[in-house]
């Protein structure tokens, strides 16, 4: 789940494609590593090695914040051990978290507001929203 600064560290030679096309750029390191590539950012990518890309709709500044990943890695691994496959688990866990930094930004009115605390506490709205 690399956001663009740990993905020119694990791609440099990416870095032209990264620029001008992100899910490209994801893409091509997800083929090449055999994995799935969460390429975070304003609109989010998630890249898989058969060659599809997911662009994530759900999400705000308030996912900016240092351990916002972390929340994201935990719900995809809640997921993956759920029985969920890394192919529904990955974006499934990207559009739930910009879901619940959504949902918690609507109440709040604050991106400052939205820490990773606060996101935790959306999550259960944010599967009640799509309906798990």
């Amino acid at each position: 789940t690399p956001h663009p600064g740990e993905f020119r560290r694990l791609a440099p030679d990416l870095l032209d494609l990264l620029a001008r096309d992100r899910a490209g750029a994801a893409l091509e390191l997800s083929q090449r590593s055999g994995c799935i590539v969460v390429l975070k950012g304003h609109a989010t990518v998630t890249a898989l090695p058969l060659g599809v890309c997911f662009y994530n709709t759900s999400g705000n500044q308030g996912l900016s914040k240092a351990g916002s990943g972390d929340v994201l890695t935990g719900l995809m691994t809640s997921l993956l051990a759920q029985g969920y496959i890394p192919e529904v688990a990955a974006p499934a866990a990207v559009f739930l978290h910009g879901l619940a930094a959504d949902l918690a930004l609507a109440d709040l009115k604050n991106a400052r507001a939205v820490t990773p605390e606060i996101i935790l506490s959306y999550l259960v709205p944010a599967f009640r929203q799509v309906g798990w």
